[in-house]
């Protein structure tokens, strides 16, 4: 009887149906990091989207921003103190972001250290010539190199536009040929041949 009667109690649920006490608040944890990063991305996405001129602009600034000064050994302005125009419409204003406006500021870092370099080399006896050649060399590589790895980055977004950079790229490069050329007008130094075209960003990353 005392058998007969166990046997028709109930049996307990399977213990592989049970959940262990943390196993729901992990799992949701997950989740909602999961769901993060989503969003994360998803707002990031939009930013390029909508304003891809400024992803370039910023990326490739302090790209460039960073390997001039390890070349030059300076400390330059921080490229986030961007002017915070809006437009009427609240957004910001993306001409500070354009490849004419981002190659002036480039520019401007690459050559604004050149009048106390020279300074500075003439003490040590240096002709003004090999001066303004080895830190015209030597920004251009800084530079060249900054754009190459600005486009590696930037490259990885499938919304990005290499032709912003590319125009970036040759409208900086135009501004260092002509500060070059007005230094060794200054300096009463012979001009040298600039005709040969300086490569695209895009065009140097792929070789």
């Amino acid at each position: 009887m005392d058998a007969m009667k166990k046997l028709s109690n109930p049996l307990p649920a399977p213990v592989a149906n049970r959940t262990a006490p943390g196993l729901d608040k992990r799992a949701a944890m997950q989740k909602s990091a999961v769901t993060a990063r989503a969003e994360s991305a998803r707002a990031a996405l939009e930013v390029h989207l909508g304003a891809p001129e400024q992803a370039a602009g910023t990326i490739t600034l302090d790209r460039i921003k960073a390997m001039l000064e390890k070349q030059l050994g300076v400390s330059l302005p921080d490229t986030a103190a961007l002017p915070s125009k809006r437009g009427a419409d609240g957004k910001p204003d993306l001409g500070e972001f354009s490849p004419e406006a981002v190659s002036g500021r480039i520019a401007g870092f690459a050559t604004g250290f050149f009048d106390a370099y020279l300074q500075q080399h003439r003490k040590a006896g240096e002709e003004d010539a090999a001066i303004l050649d080895r830190y015209m060399s030597t920004v251009r590589g800084a530079v060249e190199e900054g754009f190459s790895q600005a486009l590696g980055v930037l490259s990885s977004n499938p919304l990005f536009d290499s032709s912003i950079t590319d125009e970036t790229h040759g409208l900086t490069f135009e501004k260092l040929d002509k500060f070059e050329r007005d230094m060794r007008e200054k300096l009463g130094l012979e001009q040298v041949d600039q005709a040969e075209p300086a490569a695209t960003a895009s065009d140097s990353e792929s070789a």
